[in-house]
């Protein structure tokens, strides 16, 4: 859900916030460069330590990255916390796909895993509308952004409780 409002409508939001609409490719991009260099960090971070304390501080450090966003009006602090969102978000969202597969048996990995990003695919149909409905109703880029932090909340405590869930050894 974060992924994609962020990914369609950080643009929008930037130039909602009262940016040159020059600004509005910028934000992107950084949040684009930025989830590279998290996901390829994360990866490793999560291969040498588990998932569970890696993740769930990239998910706080989210959360703190989307509440900067609605709070700054200066165009550097946006381009630095859409990169930090980018980050964190797509860092956390990379090494969750390595990890999910290790949570289910080895006959059914395929499909868990397959099902799992099936029903991440919902966030794909609903991130990219709600902002569209939200802004349509009246509110503001910076509510639009604050709306998000919850669900990084939810999905940081999920990711912190899945930590205490050992995969099954498997001869």
């Amino acid at each position: 859900l974060i992924l994609y409002l962020i990914l369609y409508w950080l643009p929008t939001l930037a130039v909602s916030k009262g940016f040159d609409p020059a600004v509005a490719p910028q934000a992107a991009l950084a949040f684009n460069f930025a989830s590279v260099v998290g996901a390829l960090a994360l990866g490793k971070i999560v291969d040498r330590v588990g998932a569970r304390w890696p993740l769930t501080l990239s998910y706080v450090l989210l959360i703190g990255a989307l509440i900067g966003l609605a709070l700054v009006n200066a165009q550097m602090l946006v381009l630095a916390l859409s990169a930090a969102a980018g980050f964190f978000l797509m860092g956390a969202n990379y090494a969750l796909y390595g990890v999910a597969a290790s949570y289910y048996p080895r006959a059914l990995r395929g499909t868990g895993s397959g099902a799992s990003i099936a029903v991440g695919r919902v966030g794909a149909i609903i991130g990219p509308l709600v902002p569209g409905l939200l802004l349509t109703s009246g509110a503001t880029a910076n509510e639009i952004i604050n709306l998000m932090a919850p669900a990084a909340a939810i999905a940081g405590v999920s990711v912190f409780l899945l930590g205490f869930f050992r995969p099954k050894a498997e001869d």
